[in-house]
């Protein structure tokens, strides 16, 4: 899922209630890139570039991986259909490096409320 908001806060205090949401849903710490119950990222904020560690928790935008996951990618383009990285980069390039990756579309947020 991927999700657009306004945001009176920085990238940084973002981050680090994405974590305090994980904690509270019950996320332990596990070994990287295994399962998990939830992972929530901070992929892109504005146009801003950034790499820094909050509390222990790396910050790195655009997040290093969002080009190459389909699952990022596609629903990215649903809500922001010329979503561009920092520096001008269409994301809607990078689709076709995901080609062999499933993604199950289920709707949008909105309709499933329905």
């Amino acid at each position: 899922m991927v999700v657009e908001a306004d945001a009176e806060t920085s990238p940084e205090d973002l981050l680090l209630k994405a974590k305090s949401i994980e904690q509270e849903m019950g996320r332990e710490a596990s070994t990287k890139w295994g399962p998990r119950l939830i992972d929530i990222d901070v992929l892109l904020y504005d146009n801003l570039v950034l790499e820094t560690k909050v509390d222990g928790h790396e910050l790195r935008l655009p997040h290093p991986e969002l080009k190459n996951r389909a699952f990022v990618i596609l629903p990215l383009l649903d809500i922001q259909p010329k979503a561009k990285l920092p520096g001008g980069s269409k994301i809607d390039d990078y689709v076709q490096a995901t080609e062999g990756q499933k993604v199950k579309k289920i709707g949008r947020l909105e309709e499933l409320d329905e």
